[in-house]
């Protein structure tokens, strides 16, 4: 974890719900411990918390299109990215696609590339929107090879991004949205790391792997490594002080 190991201990039990987990930490719960290595509890739990994460985090986000704000502008309830970025966010957490880095700079990066290349090519003659069939589908591929090849430089690949992309260039719907759209995204993207930060950081669950390197993470696993050794009975540096 790329988070300071004095920051993570002065404020947890709160650094829990960020990922941090202090040398002691035990996992192992008191209730029935006898079936918690047990593969059915594991599947279980794992099944009923992707569950709650997936529904209530998309309750959220169509709750919150109700808004004033969204509701002027003709929002939809839901988009389709959302339903990716569940899948990704609550059933593989661990991948470093789901990180918080990608999700919250790959999202709205997709939706400002995919908005700017379906208005590119509705300039063509003054159409609103790419729908002819030549254009929709060149503005369709455009947006989402240009999105990708984008995060990819950013090393923020996050596979939502693509259809965040697609949607703006494809659909009637989003691309009335305009420039709001990346806001909107970014809004939807945010309810979404906020509840991953809670229903990820259950029972044996641990959420996110890092915030801004796993870089960083290496090297601060490699440097708890060589203290341990270090300050172990029997090393070299353990006798040095004795002596």
């Amino acid at each position: 974890m790329d988070i300071p190991h004095h920051i993570g201990e002065k404020f947890y039990p709160f650094s829990h719900f960020i990922g941090y987990r202090p040398a002691t930490f035990n996992d192992r719960t008191r209730f029935l411990p006898q079936y918690r290595d047990k593969p059915w509890v594991k599947k279980t739990e794992n099944v009923i918390l992707t569950f709650l994460g997936a529904w209530t985090a998309l309750t959220f986000i169509a709750l919150a299109a109700r808004a004033a704000p969204f509701q002027a502008r003709n929002v939809p309830t839901i988009v389709g990215s959302f339903g990716a970025e569940a899948v990704l966010l609550y059933a593989a957490h661990n991948s470093p696609m789901a990180q918080p880095r990608n999700i919250v700079f790959s999202m709205p990066v997709s939706a400002l590339i995919g908005m700017g290349v379906g208005k590119l090519f509705a300039m063509q003659d003054d159409t609103r929107f790419p729908s002819e069939y030549g254009k929709q589908w060149a503005s369709s591929s455009t947006a989402v090879a240009l999105s990708l090849l984008v995060t990819q430089e950013l090393s923020v690949p996050h596979p939502p991004g693509g259809a965040t992309a697609l949607l703006a260039a494809s659909n009637q719907q989003i691309f009335d949205l305009g420039w709001f759209y990346p806001g909107y995204v970014l809004t939807g993207s945010a309810i979404m790391l906020g509840w991953g930060l809670i229903i990820n950081n259950i029972g044996r669950r641990r959420y996110p792997q890092y915030w801004l390197s796993a870089d960083l993470v290496r090297k601060d696993e490699h440097a708890s490594e060589k203290q341990q050794m270090n300050t172990a009975p029997g090393s070299a540096k353990t006798a040095e002080r004795q002596a």
